[in-house]
């Protein structure tokens, strides 16, 4: 049998609060003529040729800008290379231009450069330039850099570790609505880290975040109610969320609805399902995430045992399928 449900925490469930790489990397101007959005994070999703043209164009009005030192005009340029988007991706050019910005005191841009050194995003990982530039931000009051300030302190990379500086900083943030600080604050709450257990003030600060498409908190909150801590254990709640973080390519959550399937919990049981999902969790996983990977292809062996061959062909070209939307 599956081990997910008394080693769901361990296992995964619980995503850690570091957020994915690409939602650490925020832009302003470009965000709000694209999407109709004061700030928001880019994806690498496939561009349609009309996003495509418009991405093209918008290099060409940036480029002069930033050129002649236009500090947001810059940031927004470090956006396109960081994300290949209208230019190919070139993440040293990204820095160059976020850089170019933050040393004019552009707070989102100094952000930006923190994050890439956090994350080590096309330069070696160094905690030391990410906090001094991630403080500038945070001290200026730039909600994405007080978040992955908190996540220094929580995960005492580069600091000792001070959950009460994780607080302190996600606080901020998630004042200012910021969905990655909400879901710092529903982990602090999840576990205890500076602040007492309390399972339902987890559920409102996930379910503030999650409600805005945060990934994490999502899967954070499918998380609850599978576990029914803070609420009642409600399998269907469970699934829906984990779906809405799975949909988008999130490997915990994906994990977690294979298991679902698997089991028949809150779906009707569909082990065709449950291989499609284990499989597409397991190559969500980033190579620096071995031991996941290990597992989740575990996992998938211990339900193709209960498979016929012709469903595991179907599982396996559902999967492909799925990659290819």
């Amino acid at each position: 049998m599956l081990k997910f449900p008394e080693n769901a925490a361990r296992e995964g469930f619980f995503c850690s609060m570091r957020p994915s790489i690409l939602r650490s990397i925020t832009g302003t101007i470009f965000t709000l003529i694209l999407f109709g959005l004061a700030s928001a994070s880019f994806s690498q999703t496939a561009q349609s040729p009309e996003d495509g043209a418009r991405y093209a164009a918008e290099l060409q009005r940036l480029m002069p800008l930033a050129l002649k030192g236009d500090a947001v005009s810059q940031n927004n340029l470090g956006n396109l290379y960081a994300t290949g988007h209208g230019v190919p991706k070139d993440e040293l050019q990204a820095l160059a231009w976020y850089r170019k910005a933050a040393d004019q005191g552009l707070a989102i841009a100094q952000s930006n450069v923190g994050a890439v050194y956090l994350y080590g995003l096309g330069v070696p990982q160094d905690y030391a330039q990410a906090l001094v530039w991630l403080r500038k931000a945070a001290n200026q009051g730039d909600a994405s850099g007080e978040v992955n300030l908190g996540i220094m302190y929580n995960d005492g990379d580069g600091v000792t570790q001070d959950y009460a500086q994780a607080l302190f900083w996600y606080t901020k943030s998630a004042d200012q609505g910021n969905s990655a600080g909400e879901n710092g604050l529903g982990t602090l709450y999840n576990f205890g880290h500076g602040v007492p257990q309390d399972y339902t003030q987890a559920l409102v600060w996930f379910r503030k975040a999650a409600e805005q498409g945060n990934l994490d908190a999502q899967n954070n909150l499918g998380s609850l109610y599978f576990t029914a801590k803070g609420v009642p254990q409600d399998y269907t709640q469970a699934v829906a969320w984990f779906r809405k973080a799975a949909d988008h390519g999130y490997a915990n959550a994906q994990e977690a609805l294979g298991y679902m399937y698997f089991s028949g919990n809150g779906v009707t049981q569909d082990y065709v399902q449950a291989y499609m999902w284990q499989t597409l969790g397991m190559a969500s996983y980033r190579a620096s995430d071995s031991a996941k990977r290990d597992a989740a292809s575990k996992h998938r062996d211990q339900i193709a045992a209960k498979m016929t061959p012709e469903q595991i062909a179907e599982a396996q070209q559902l999967a492909k399928d799925w990659v290819s939307k």
